[in-house]
């Protein structure tokens, strides 16, 4: 015996095990009238930090990773394509307000979240500091779980359009306003040196 926890050592079987396990904790969730995205994204935690830790070996875990890494690219391009075909150029013009709304919420509810909930934190673990924190705030980039719990919407919700017309919104001025201005923020704060930690 090695003495070590996992029993199969096969990337491919194991690899399809946890493909089998999102896609079933997805229907079984539906069959309950539960959230699916909900159901699989719990089920991607379990694996990742239970499953993947104890049961496989590293030789796994890197199929594992670099299968999962591709799927999540292919999967978050098609989640765009499809926003993307369902979203209406005029829609987003015309909702410009509940967009712009959207977003200024969102951000909000980030600086009242990290600004509100660090400084408990700090009490019992290390110390995060405040300009971690600010890039905290301004780093919060959402994407493929906003958009795909936008589109499992039913067709007959009522406000379904303009929730995905504020979905994509907020994730595209993440993608583009945030994720273009991150980098001179970091650079600003004094981030990423020595100095800055």
């Amino acid at each position: 015996m090695r003495g070590k926890p996992e029993r199969i050592d096969e990337p491919q079987i194991e690899i399809t095990l946890t493909a089998i396990l999102a896609y079933s904790s997805y229907l079984i969730a539906q069959w309950l009238h539960l959230s699916g995205v909900i159901a699989t994204v719990a089920a991607g935690l379990m694996i990742g930090n239970f499953g993947a830790r104890f049961g496989m070996s590293p030789r796994t875990r890197v199929a594992l990773w670099s299968f999962w890494e591709y799927v999540s690219f292919a999967i978050n391009s098609i989640l765009f394509l499809l926003i993307g075909l369902q979203v209406q150029v005029g829609e987003l013009i015309s909702d410009w307000r509940p967009i712009l709304l959207t977003i200024a919420i969102v951000l909000f509810a980030r600086m009242v979240a990290i600004y509100g909930l660090v400084p408990i934190s700090n009490r019992f673990a290390d110390k995060i500091p405040m300009r971690w924190q600010h890039l905290m705030v301004w780093g919060g980039l959402r994407g493929a779980l906003s958009l795909a719990l936008a589109l499992s919407l039913a067709r007959d919700c009522s406000y379904r359009n303009q929730i995905l017309a504020m979905t994509f919104g907020v994730v595209a001025f993440t993608i583009v306003g945030q994720g273009l201005t991150i980098k001179p923020l970091i650079r600003a704060l004094g981030l990423g040196t020595a100095k800055g930690g």
